[in-house]
This record gives C-alpha cells, structure tokens and sequence, in this order.
C-alpha cells in the first residue's frame, strides 16, 4: 500500500511537473526535460492521468490547459500521431491553421494509416489545398486497393472527385464522381449528383447536368434541395430556356427562405448559392 501510494505521489508531481513547464511561449522539447529520471511505472502513470484529460471532445480544445496536457504527451509519447492529430483538430477549428498543419505533418510521418482518413479531408474544406488534397486522398485510397473507403464518412472517390473539380479537372472530376455513383449505388449522397452536375454545366454539357439535377430532384426524391434547383435554372439559361431557368430559380428562392440549405459550423459549402445570390440572379432576368 504504501509503494502504491509512493508512485501514485511521484506520478502525479511528476505529472505536475511536466504539465507547468509548459507556459504561452514554451513547450516541454523547448524545455528539454529530462524523461530518464522517471521510472516506467511513473511514466505509466503520468500518461494514465493525461489520457484521462486528454481533450477529444472537450469544451477547451485549442485552448492553453488542452495544448500542455497534449505537448506533454507528445514528449511522453513521440510515436503516437493521436496526440499530434488531437491537438491539430482544436486549432483547426478556432482557424489556428499555423499549429494544426505541422501537427498534422508530423503525424502522417509517423502513421500514415491513422491519419489519412481525416488530413486530406481538412486539407480539402478547410486549407483548400487541393493539389495536397488529392495526393493525400490518393495514397489514402491505396492503403486498401480492393475496397471503397471513406473519408470521414464520406466516400473517397467523391471527395478526389470534389478536389479535382476545385483544380479545374473537371473530366476528371465526372470521372471520380460516377466512380462514387457507383460505388455507394441507391446510398449515393445527391451532393455527388449536384457537384456532377456542375461539372457538366462547366463543360457545356447541359442535358447531362440537368439529368443529375433531376436525379436529385426526383429519384433521391429531394426535392427541397436549393442547390439543385438553382443549377438546374443555370443549366435552363445557357440552353435559352428562360422562362424554364427562372422557374428554378425562384424555386430555389424559396427554399432558402425556407431554410433549406446545406451548411457546415466550420467551412462554407463549395458553389454556395445564397439568398442573395439567387436575388441577383432573377433581378438580371
């Protein structure tokens, strides 16, 4: 009992230890603490108490007591990229891209495996760094050749799709988003139908965007989706069909009025069509 409660005592100084040689300006490798000092079962200790703390979901991610708990486990732990990650996600959230990317960096190094699924996605909608976006997706998707795979639970084929069209490929991009089409067959997102479709209308290629607008439309049978509608009008007015367009436009009016549009807490939707975008469209008729 008492050696239980002589370890318990040094882990939890030694713990303290750690955790306050972290300031505002400095971290525990800038501090160059000495770990030989400690002994395993202490050690096994600290790293206990701090992955108990350790702020997956918590209120105080990217905030000063989340980073030295995490600092201090990534000096504990240098091999374990959830550290890395887990501290990435708090400061991409609040925008502190300038810490979340080497954090990120420095986990794919260490396990590609456990990182891919989520850092190409945030390189995607958040960085918009497609180029590294699609590399990313790339190797991600060949970690497992004979399976469809998901990134963040979304289909990856869509999402190479998605960075290929934000590069201006869109042939490509049709190519990746039917690739997605088949692969999750009557569970296809209509997204993937929508952004297909827009890479149709940015090819000329009209009736084959309003034939996935339509898709969305009717045979996913979501009609209330505004981008859709908005898209399918597009489609309409660069085929001459105005009367056509601007029924779809004000279709689209209403539903946004209506609040019917696709958002995201932390990034704006590619191709976006707001209430006042859609205004500006029918007052240009």
């Amino acid at each position: 009992m008492d050696k239980l409660l002589k370890y318990s005592l040094s882990g939890i100084t030694a713990c303290f230890l750690l955790i306050t040689a972290c300031n505002n300006n400095t971290t525990p490798t800038e501090k160059k603490l000495d770990l030989s000092e400690f002994s395993k079962e202490e050690k096994r200790l600290i790293l206990d108490r701090l992955n108990n703390l350790k702020p997956n979901n918590g209120y105080f991610q990217g905030g000063l007591r989340a980073d030295k708990i995490l600092d201090t486990l990534m000096l504990l732990e240098p091999t374990n990229s959830d550290h890395h990650h887990t501290k990435s996600v708090g400061h991409s959230k609040i925008g502190n891209y300038h810490i979340a990317f080497p954090l990120l960096e420095e986990a794919v190094k260490i396990n590609p495996p456990d990182i891919l699924y989520y850092y190409p996605w945030l390189l995607l909608y958040y960085y918009h760094d497609y180029e590294r976006a699609l590399k990313y997706f790339n190797e991600f998707d060949d970690l497992t050749p004979n399976q469809v795979d998901f990134a963040m639970s979304e289909n990856v084929y869509y999402l190479k799709g998605m960075a290929l069209k934000q590069l201006g490929r869109d042939e490509e991009a049709i190519a990746s988003l039917t690739q997605a089409v088949k692969s999750d067959g009557e569970n296809v997102d209509p997204y993937v139908h929508v952004y297909r479709g827009i890479c149709y209308l940015q090819q000329k290629k009209y009736d084959a965007a309003i034939a996935d607008f339509d898709f969305v439309l009717n045979d996913l049978d979501d009609p209330r989706n505004s981008m859709a509608h908005y898209y399918k009008g597009e489609a309409y007015l660069q085929k001459g069909s105005i009367d056509k367009a601007k029924m779809h436009f004000l279709e689209a009016q209403k539903l946004i009025e209506k609040g019917y549009v696709k958002t995201d807490p932390y990034w704006e939707l590619f191709d976006f069509v707001s209430g006042e975008r859609v205004k500006d469209k029918l007052e240009s008729l």
